[in-house]
């Protein structure tokens, strides 16, 4: 089973980014919900969710270029590192591609 880590380039006043996080939490809960659902049936030893998200502000001094390349797109977000969507969350669309992540690899 893979793990998802989901970054969010967001920056602060930003209501589309705020929009975007807590769409991200949405679809985080119910794959947490789904997925020790499974393991529980399947008798696992841990029920820890496979999925994180991790927040970026592009406006702080570290990620200047980050900055440069997304300044008019937030929010940004990234599946495993790759750039998946732009300017907002499709729930339904993020909720498949994790679950494919999640179940096409073992870790």
């Amino acid at each position: 089973m893979a793990k998802v880590l989901a970054t969010l380039f967001s920056r602060k006043y930003c209501g589309l980014c705020e929009e975007a996080k807590e769409a991200l939490l949405r679809v985080q809960k119910r794959v947490s919900q789904n997925h020790s659902l499974n393991l529980l049936f399947r008798k696992a030893d841990s029920l820890k969710v496979p999925f994180e998200i991790e927040e970026i502000d592009i406006d702080a001094p570290k990620f200047r270029k980050t900055w440069m390349k997304y300044t008019y797109d937030v929010p940004v977000i990234h599946l495993n590192g790759k750039e998946f969507m732009m300017h907002g969350v499709d729930e339904k669309i993020m909720e498949q591609a994790v679950k494919v992540i999640i179940m096409s690899k073992k870790s």
